[in-house]
């Protein structure tokens, strides 16, 4: 009797101990339940796009672009016409206006004569001398001048003075002579390339 006790004993202490607990049960997926909807939308999207990009590049290619030939070639012909109607004679008086319009806007733009040479020839002049011409050169950006001083030594200050002065780049003596009581002189004064552009 005593052995039906120990394999009672035995297959207690068997049991498992987490009765009563659930375990965890992974998901098990399989290939027929992943959602594959949301790719095939975006292809679609994206082939619509490129549709709609590739009629649009015809549209202008072919349609756009075939009516500005059209009016490029209308006007082409509306100034055949227009010049045909206009005398050679006038075509050159046309031409030679339009050069004077170039010319004065050229000069317009290059304002910073009047504004910065005017006041620096003032300031840097010596009471005892006078200029009766000048003339500016836009290509040498040069100024030659004209004048007369009361004497060598006032001439030659007045030399100095431009020489010294930071605007000036070189100052070239063009001639020296004697008129009368006074010496007259004609020199020509190369200013820095921003002197011109400077607006004071």
């Amino acid at each position: 009797m005593a052995e039906p006790k120990e394999q009672v004993n035995m297959q207690a202490r068997q049991l498992p101990t987490n009765l009563g607990k659930k375990e965890p049960v992974e998901p098990q997926f399989t290939p027929e339940s992943i959602s594959i909807g949301l790719p095939w939308r975006l292809m679609i999207f994206t082939f619509i796009l490129f549709l709609f990009s590739i009629f649009i590049f015809v549209g202008l290619r072919f349609g756009y672009g075939t009516y500005l030939d059209a009016q490029t070639g209308a006007v082409d012909q509306n100034i055949e016409e227009l010049a045909a109607q206009i005398s050679e004679s006038e075509q050159e008086e046309l031409l030679v206006f339009y050069s004077q319009l170039a010319n004065l806007q050229k000069v317009l733009n290059r304002r910073g004569f009047i504004w910065n040479v005017f006041p620096f020839l003032e300031a840097n002049t010596l009471t005892l001398v006078y200029y009766s011409e000048a003339q500016y050169s836009a290509e040498e950006e040069m100024i030659s001048l004209a004048g007369f001083a009361d004497s060598m030594k006032t001439f030659v200050e007045q030399v100095t003075l431009f020489e010294r002065a930071p605007e000036i780049e070189r100052v070239v003596i063009d001639d020296v002579g004697l008129r009368e009581a006074e010496v007259s002189f004609g020199l020509r004064l190369a200013f820095q390339p921003e002197f011109f552009r400077r607006m004071r």
